[in-house]
């Protein structure tokens, strides 16, 4: 029998009782001072940790899956740009070469400004800029000048630019000033086509 344990026998019964508490109390206190808090503390700190190297990962994922995608399209849209090219090379040519002299230059871009539904019943040239020819050796570039070309819309305008380089091979907009006035657009262009001389 242990000391203490014979002092408590020795003792009334409620001093037995208190006795008793304090000692649990005491073995209690001795517990808690000696459990290894520590090695809570460090697995909670490898919870976190683990949790923020999953949450960076999947941002590191997400963020590469969208450049992949983005690297796919280009290379897709590369594939179809290669693949019209060479389909373009294998058509045969027909009509007028980029280079070759063409006659009908006014009546061409008068009809590139009716496909675009422009409002102006005839275009004409610049006296002074039409078929200005500028030459390089046997090259020489055309200049087709059109000043105070008004429209109620832009719309029109823009599209018989468009139409007018489209459908004549090698024809330019060299310069082009559109601006608004009181009753709608007006527009200054020049537009240049290099030609063959043969000399």
């Amino acid at each position: 029998m242990t000391r203490a344990a014979a002092n408590i026998d020795a003792m009334s019964p409620q001093s037995a009782r208190d006795a008793h508490l304090e000692l649990a109390m005491r073995a209690a206190r001795a517990e808690r001072q000696s459990r290894p808090t520590y090695l809570l503390l460090i697995a909670a700190l490898l919870l976190v940790t683990a949790i923020a190297a999953l949450l960076w990962s999947w941002s590191s994922k997400s963020a590469s899956e969208t450049r992949l995608h983005t690297e796919l399209a280009l290379a897709d849209e590369f594939v179809k740009s290669a693949q019209r090219l060479r389909q373009l090379e294998s058509t045969p040519l027909t009509g007028p070469s980029i280079n070759e002299p063409l006659e009908s230059m006014g009546s061409r871009i008068q009809a590139a400004a009716k496909r675009a539904n422009m409002t102006s019943a005839t275009l004409v040239p610049s006296a002074t800029a039409n078929r200005d020819a500028t030459r390089s050796g046997n090259a020489r570039r055309n200049r087709f000048q059109y000043s105070n070309v008004h429209e109620l819309s832009l719309e029109p305008l823009i599209n018989w630019l468009n139409y007018a380089v489209e459908s004549i091979p090698g024809l330019e907009v060299y310069s082009v000033t559109i601006r608004p006035d009181a009753t709608g657009w007006n527009l200054n262009v020049t537009f240049t086509r290099w030609e063959r001389t043969g000399s």
